[in-house]
């Protein structure tokens, strides 16, 4: 959560067109409070849904962004340990036996 003086300092520097990716490597520079670049962009487009228009100002201004580290996506795709086959279950059991 970005809050006080930094929380301004980032919405200054947002709307003179100023990449979350410079605003970050400044904050360092500065030795600001670290924060992630990723903060930026939800923080961002936390404002977009709540009617701001700070996602003007980035360099692109795309409706939705890609996430850099998408949340984990391959577990819809697998099935679960009910839906094993029965040759598996066996297998199992003898790789396991003594």
């Amino acid at each position: 959560k970005i809050q006080g003086n930094f929380h301004r300092w980032i919405v200054a520097k947002l709307k003179q067109q100023w990449s979350p990716e410079q605003i970050v490597g400044r904050a360092h520079r500065e030795g600001k409070p670290c924060i992630s670049i990723e903060t930026i962009y939800r923080f961002v487009y936390r404002d977009r849904k709540l009617g701001g228009e700070l996602w003007k100002n980035l360099r692109r201004c795309r409706k939705k962004r890609k996430p850099r580290f998408p949340r984990h996506t391959w577990r819809k795709t697998r099935p679960g340990l009910d839906e094993r086959p029965l040759a598996a279950e066996k297998l199992l059991r003898v790789l396991t036996s003594p």
